[in-house]
């Protein structure tokens, strides 16, 4: 027998391919975020995320504590694959999740499929709808060629891959009910790119969570200006302009520290090339550290050097927590902050402009506290609390499901 919910009151599910509660990132902050605001919102709520062996049905309380930040260490178990086997691996977890998906609709129906991310969390959410009769809200998190082709970008068959996510995005766009963009920059991408009318696409950012804006604005003083970067260390957040452009940096000013928080697959790599041309031991490479307000409240200025994004998370909670921020000049960027009033952007091709906007905030306390307020101001609009309940709108509102199957 199926359970029943009140008047005006849905059942979401989200679906998503990342490993919620042993990975770090945008996604694993922002899916069970939203799973607890709708359970607050007394809306009911399931979330199937991936696991190394296929898909499990979201716990909460079991990876995060009351704060909503991982309650422990956890060892992540990571293996490196093809790229053919891990669009197969890929497939396979879809599947999966849909088989998932289907048994929860079973016990209390499902109104829509929320996947966070695509091609294939898409793919999961537009075939299970079909199956159960429930709307399908894709959301974007950048635009995926550009990441394929920054990831892949040393692979002999990367337009190969790149071409296979395009195929599964147009087929996505096709037949998804309303595809959200993060920024006007994507929407339009998206609009010239993929078979999908203006009218199913929308526009919503990433949110961040108000606690943030709770942080203590002042640090404890010190003589050493740390600067820090938190996310993956992945090709496309470019940390090499960083390295290099603090490495400059540093013979000119000695009072500064650079920590980079995270992990992925470039970080070995980097640690090397970070020995061989910094040898006093001021850029420290820390993991994934789970405490993020502890890392932010001692942080000076937050870097975030990325050749492509789409709202950053780490960006957000940095600008409501007070920092002076730096960061790469790209059009979703630039929707977001604003040079030289909330935060200086520099180009991420260029060490030395890098090199510069470091030296600038490192040497002006009063300009480093100047644009932390001003980002502060600015990350209040992007509250969890704001952004979800536009997402529940578009769900409940704009989305309009088919009793015909569309052609695939």
């Amino acid at each position: 027998m199926k359970k029943t919910l009140g008047r005006n009151k849905i059942h979401v599910c989200i679906v998503t391919h990342v490993r919620i509660g042993e990975t770090t990132g945008g996604i694993e902050t922002i899916a069970p975020a939203y799973y607890r605001w709708l359970k607050k919102e007394k809306h009911s709520a399931t979330m199937v995320h991936r696991t190394l062996s296929g898909s499990k049905t979201y716990e909460d309380n079991k990876a995060y504590n009351k704060d909503g930040e991982h309650s422990e260490e956890k060892k992540v178990t990571s293996v490196r694959v093809p790229h053919l086997f891990y669009i197969i691996y890929n497939m396979y977890t879809t599947l999966n999740m849909i088989i998932r998906v289907t048994r929860i609709n079973s016990k209390e129906k499902i109104y829509a499929i929320h996947a966070e991310g695509t091609p294939f969390p898409a793919l999961t959410a537009i075939i299970a709808s079909r199956i159960i009769g429930a709307k399908s809200i894709i959301k974007l998190h950048g635009w995926y060629p550009d990441f394929m082709r920054v990831e892949l970008q040393d692979t002999r068959l990367e337009g190969v891959y790149t071409a296979i996510d395009v195929i599964l995005g147009k087929i996505v766009a096709k037949n998804c009910d309303i595809m959200i963009a993060e920024c006007e920059n994507y929407a339009k991408v998206i609009s010239d790119k993929l078979p999908i009318e203006k009218e199913r696409i929308e526009v919503l950012p990433e949110c961040v969570d108000e606690k943030f804006g709770k942080i203590k604005k002042e640090k404890e003083k010190s003589e050493i200006i740390k600067i820090s970067y938190i996310g993956r260390i992945v090709a496309i957040k470019n940390l090499r302009l960083l390295i290099y452009g603090f490495n400059e940096a540093s013979k000119s000013n000695t009072d500064i520290k650079l920590d980079i928080i995270g992990d992925g697959k470039e970080r070995e790599a980097l640690e090397k090339e970070t020995n061989r041309i910094s040898k006093d031991k001021r850029i420290s490479f820390l993991g994934s550290k789970r405490n993020i307000i502890k890392n932010l409240q001692e942080t000076d200025i937050f870097v975030l050097p990325s050749i492509s994004e789409g709202t950053p998370v780490s960006l957000l909670e940095a600008m409501y927590s007070g920092k002076a921020i730096i960061a790469s000049k790209i059009p979703p960027i630039e929707e977001i902050l604003t040079n030289n009033q909330d935060s200086i952007l520099v180009d991420p091709n260029d060490i030395n402009e890098m090199k510069e906007a470091i030296l600038k905030l490192a040497n002006d306390e009063e300009m480093r506290r100047r644009i932390g307020e001003s980002a502060s101001k600015r990350a209040q609009q992007f509250s969890y609390n704001e952004i979800f309940r536009k997402l529940i709108s578009i769900t409940t509102e704009k989305a309009h499901y088919s009793a015909l199957p569309k052609k695939m």
